[in-house]
């Protein structure tokens, strides 16, 4: 009934699932590293994200896995002049949970994983 349409609109919505990740103006290879690995890109691709996005501060430039090369798309940079666009595209927004970070995601009103 209800619950097996509500549950098919949600994996729907999902297929074209955007997830940003973003450490700000600080240094956090862990969670960037972590995010692009084969194993976390296999994950996105199993729960519908089709899109990544990684904004990867003051550290080295990750090298993704190339497993899922059409599969899932995948923008890197180190800082942009504004994050207000990949935040508002976001279906769910990771970060190191700086004070602007962490305000903005509330304002939108986006999941978050701090």
């Amino acid at each position: 009934g209800n619950e097996l349409e509500c549950s098919y609109m949600v994996m729907t919505e999902r297929k074209t699932g955007t997830i940003f990740v973003t450490v700000g103006t600080t240094l956090f290879s862990e969670l960037v590293n972590a995010v692009t690995t084969s194993a976390s890109l296999d994950w996105m691709e199993k729960n519908g994200y089709t899109r990544l996005i990684v904004q990867y501060g003051k550290g080295k430039r990750p090298n993704p896995s190339s497993k899922h090369e059409g599969k899932i798309e995948i923008e890197l940079y180190d800082f942009k002049p504004s994050l207000a666009r990949d935040m508002a595209d976001a279906d769910l927004v990771l970060s190191h949970s700086g004070a602007g970070t962490v305000s903005e995601v509330l304002q939108q009103e986006k999941p978050r994983l701090v």
